[in-house]
């Protein structure tokens, strides 16, 4: 057993700690305001006891926060302040306990020092817990969304965008993402992997795994993580955090293998295909092109109240276009409802563009629906494992098809080379499915201009 890691896991226990102490000091001070107040009596012996509590774990959550601290993911001189301030404010405790146990210790000055004492104590507990925040939060995350912020309203104040011909590529559609995502834990005091994205320096230098852009994704340890399967322990962000949604993962591949390092490249410059182009506006709150997306008016609201009954996510992509994008949640279908459901969405046939039924137990036979959606471009079948290559042959109709996910089910190779005659198809996905790594790279000679993405064994 690797003991630095041992370290490691132990002081990953300090956030959970650190609430100890802070409970049990704050409600001994309370306590003595109580008394001196005189709205409560004869609490000398709980003080005492809630004092030496908060003493102890304060002690406890000091040695773990040393632990964590060997991680190196935080910006070190906001760790030695924090390191510092927690060792003084357990002792400040430990002072506090002791004076309570011998009060005539300081003679008739030992209420006044214990006063003193007791007031420094929640002083550097409160200091503390703000430079803790601070590493791990950002050291604005406390004043950030203060009305009298002017720094953050300047942020939200963003340049109008017209058309997506003025789309700076990082600063209009990257850095918003970063921003929401990844800033926590990857900002100039807490470096989580030791990358930072709170500065363009922290861009270029990238992270302890190597640099981050310019690079294919094959090379780049970022674009690894966020790939990766949500329920992967190494997937970034982490379970737990608000997860990439696929189009902000295509982003942000994109700008990392095109960007060339540059900060200022317009989103056009760079040739995006045209999912990107819909993503973007969708992203910028920008209406599209008329003659990209044309498809026809909903004759009625009432099948969205329906979808939103049975719990199926919707929203329009770009604003007046009538393009959908439909999310059925996972483990959601079942033999009662399936067949039901997918006549229901068939209403919306001409105006679903994109489409997501992950992991709902589909079956071949109930692909022939689906591929009915003449203008579907992306859909995601990914953890059905009962679909095969017969399946496969429902969709070959799909001809604006351009991305298919794919992970976890029985396709085949013969079913690849079926996919592979849609016209528009750019991508498939395809981790832990029953194709051979020779089969694959067979395919990618043949397919050239299809990206078949996934690990195959």
């Amino acid at each position: 057993m690797d003991f630095s890691n041992f370290v490691l896991f132990l002081g990953r226990f300090h956030p959970l700690l650190v609430h100890f102490p802070i409970g049990f000091l704050l409600l001994a001070a309370l306590f003595e305001v109580a008394v001196w107040r005189k709205w409560l009596s004869n609490l000398d012996e709980v003080i005492k006891f809630t004092l030496a509590l908060g003493a102890i774990s304060a002690i406890g959550a000091s040695v773990l926060g040393l632990m964590l601290s060997t991680s190196g993911d935080y910006e070190q001189q906001m760790l030695d302040l924090h390191q510092w301030a927690g060792i003084l404010t357990s002792s400040i405790a430990i002072f506090a306990f002791a004076l309570k146990v011998k009060p005539n210790v300081f003679r008739e000055n030992t209420p006044l020092i214990y006063g003193l004492v007791v007031f420094s104590m929640i002083g550097g507990l409160s200091f503390t817990g703000h430079l803790g925040g601070n590493l791990t939060h950002g050291s604005d995350y406390l004043t950030y969304y203060s009305p009298f912020n002017l720094e953050n309203e300047n942020k939200a104040a963003k340049r109008t965008i017209t058309s997506i011909d003025e789309a700076v590529l990082f600063a209009d559609l990257v850095q918003p993402i970063v921003e929401g995502k990844c800033l926590s834990c990857h900002n100039e005091t807490k470096k989580k992997g030791k990358l930072s994205l709170g500065t363009i320096q922290g861009y270029l230098n990238g992270g302890k795994h190597g640099g981050l852009l310019g690079l294919e994704g094959s090379s780049s340890e970022f674009l690894k993580r966020i790939h990766l399967d949500a329920d992967d322990k190494k997937v970034m962000p982490p379970v737990g955090k608000t997860p990439l949604t696929d189009e902000e993962v295509q982003l942000l591949t994109f700008w990392i293998e095109h960007s060339e390092a540059s900060f200022d490249t317009l989103f056009m410059e760079v040739s995006p295909n045209e999912e990107l182009k819909t993503i973007a506006l969708a992203q910028l709150g920008l209406s599209g092109d008329s003659e990209s997306i044309n498809l026809p008016q909903i004759a009625t609201s009432g099948i969205f109240d329906s979808l939103a009954n049975l719990g199926i996510h919707y929203r329009e992509l770009v604003t007046e276009s009538n393009a959908y994008e439909v999310s059925i949640p996972p483990q959601s279908l079942n033999r009662e409802n399936k067949l039901s459901t997918l006549k229901l969405l068939s209403q919306l046939k001409k105006n679903i563009v994109w489409l997501s039924i992950s992991e709902n137990d589909l079956e071949n036979s109930e692909l022939k629906l689906i591929g009915s959606f003449e203008n579907l471009q992306k859909l995601k079948l990914n953890q059905n494992t009962k679909i095969s290559d017969n399946g496969i042959a429902y969709l070959l109709g799909l001809s604006e098809l351009k991305s298919i996910n794919l992970f976890a089910t029985s396709i085949s190779k013969s079913g690849l080379e079926q996919l592979a005659s849609l016209p528009k198809l750019e991508r498939v996905y395809l981790w832990q499915t029953p194709i051979g790594k020779s089969e694959l790279e067979e395919i990618k000679t043949k397919y050239t201009a299809i990206d078949f993405v996934g690990n195959v064994y």
